[in-house]
């Protein structure tokens, strides 16, 4: 397959942002800015490069993953902080701590405020986070070494990484209306 690549250092994270890719990168020697942990939008249909965000001065800290949420993105850092940004900027609107150890991050109702489901790895369960307040509303458990998440409609989709050669992983389909 021909066309635009880009070189990472450490990608983590990708999410769709209209005709747009937004892509964390946890120790960047990617297109424009070198040594600098960030996240980079690219466009879809092109591959040309939109815009970079540089790590450091209080955001984004060698992000592992990111959804786009209309003019915001939402990054998850591997301090284990969520960081809102401003998606034209890259200004942090605020940043949040959720408690467990998030790795990755999904949102849902994103037209109604939207609610942030984070994998918690450690603890086995998938906590959920209002977007408006920041606030935990409610941890689901259960699960095996939660890797990828996301939310589509009134269901979270939950990759369950297994922990030994006998348990290989599974999908889990969980309701969340």
């Amino acid at each position: 397959m021909a066309g635009v690549q880009y070189h990472f250092a450490d990608s983590n994270g990708i999410a769709v942002d209209g005709p747009d890719l937004w892509i964390t990168d946890s120790d960047n020697f990617g297109p424009q800015k070198p040594d600098l942990s960030g996240a980079t939008e690219i466009s879809a249909n092109s591959g040309d490069l939109v815009r970079y965000i540089p790590g450091g001065s209080g955001g984004l800290a060698y992000p592992q993953d990111i959804v786009a949420a209309g003019a915001y993105l939402w990054a998850m850092n591997l301090d284990s902080s969520l960081v809102e940004l401003a998606a034209n900027s890259g200004t942090v609107v605020r940043k949040i701590y959720p408690t467990g150890h998030p790795a990755g991050i999904s949102i849902s109702n994103v037209d109604k405020g939207g609610d942030f489901w984070v994998n918690d790895f450690k603890n086995n369960s998938i906590i959920e986070i209002n977007a408006v307040t920041g606030a935990k509303a409610h941890t689901l458990s259960h699960f095996d070494d939660p890797g990828g998440i996301t939310a589509y409609g009134n269901y979270l989709w939950v990759a369950n990484q297994g922990n030994a050669k006998n348990d290989p992983g599974s999908v889990t389909k969980v309701v969340i209306s």
